[in-house]
């Protein structure tokens, strides 16, 4: 796809800390004048976005409006061709890359043939300080399906799933 990142994320990454002392001098996000274009698709023209730190944001719109496209950008899995765009004050991969993001998509699947415990511990290892896994499997109300493959999940199931891959970054930077 032309349009993904191919550059390889930088080495340096911000700390957790950075986060939460940056939060009163400037924003979670700052993206100003972002232009994305998919050949003669223009898909964003011109965004300007600030949220603030603890504040919640819905990006609401009809079909083709660019909203999967912002959140590309916010995710650094895509790069302006205008604009810039900063997450805690970084650019979007490398906030990923120091865990100050996290992002549950609706259309990501889960490893197949893999049980949800054994998929949340290998999640948990991605990460310094992961929360405790029953305290994990709590938070999603995952008890009953720790054992169970993940492939084999309701639609419902496997957000909670998805959720609880992330929820150690929602609990760490409130």
């Amino acid at each position: 796809m032309a349009s993904a990142r191919t550059d390889p994320i930088p080495i340096t990454q911000p700390e957790p800390e950075t986060a939460r002392q940056a939060s009163g001098d400037q924003p979670a996000v700052r993206a100003a004048g972002l232009v994305k274009s998919f050949g003669p698709t223009v898909a964003l023209a011109g965004l300007d976005l600030h949220v603030a730190t603890g504040e919640t944001v819905a990006l609401l719109g009809p079909n083709g409006a660019g909203k999967t496209t912002n959140i590309g950008l916010l995710l650094g899995l895509l790069s302006p061709g205008r604009g810039h765009v900063q997450v805690y004050g970084w650019p979007p991969a490398q906030a990923v890359a120091g865990g100050l993001v996290g992002a549950m998509l609706q259309d990501a699947g889960l490893m197949p043939g893999v049980r949800v415990g054994e998929l949340l511990t290998m999640v948990r290892g991605l990460y310094p300080r992961p929360l405790p896994l029953d305290e994990l499997v709590g938070i999603a109300d995952l008890g009953s399906l720790t054992g169970r493959r993940a492939d084999r999940l309701s639609g419902g199931q496997a957000q909670r799933v998805r959720f609880a891959s992330d929820v150690r970054l929602l609990s760490e930077l409130t």
